[in-house]
């Protein structure tokens, strides 16, 4: 096994130095919580409550497979086009033109999330238990309670 060199070991503390600054940075845990966190949570809650949980592995596989196909296709498309017009402006436009898209397509499921719950939210938790409200939220129907036969 060839010798490690002291400037490549030096380079390679540097580079993990590097990392270990943004894991720990708080400005960038926040900004990551705040833009990029909510995607996975609300698209498995959306999937859930569309398609029910059933199927939810298989959806939530379809989902998140096409997501990877996207980031792997769209760096690779971004140095095609920076190769192709030597600037970014196509690559920037396309990727907004891409944004809107993605909202329109969603739109439909963002309108119909919003009529959900009822505005009364004493009437799909009321008085139930944390168990029997995350069932009820989650779209089955458990035995009630003894006294609570109002289901």
């Amino acid at each position: 096994m060839a010798a490690v060199t002291p400037g490549v070991r030096r380079a390679t503390i540097l580079l993990g130095c590097g990392f270990l600054a943004l894991a720990v940075s708080f400005g960038v845990r926040t900004t990551f919580g705040f833009f990029l966190g909510p995607i996975s949570r609300s698209t498995s809650g959306i999937i859930g409550q569309i398609f029910g949980i059933r199927y939810a592995g298989v959806l939530f596989g379809i989902v998140f497979f096409g997501h990877q196909l996207g980031s792997f296709l769209g760096v690779w498309l971004a140095g095609r086009l920076l190769d192709t017009f030597g600037s970014y402006d196509v690559i920037w436009w396309l990727s907004a033109a891409l944004g809107v898209f993605a909202a329109l397509v969603n739109l439909p499921a963002a309108l119909a999330y919003r009529s959900w719950p009822p505005r009364d939210h004493s009437e799909w938790l009321g008085s139930r238990s944390r168990a029997e409200g995350a069932a009820l939220l989650c779209g089955s129907r458990p035995r009630p309670a003894p006294g609570r036969e109002r289901w």
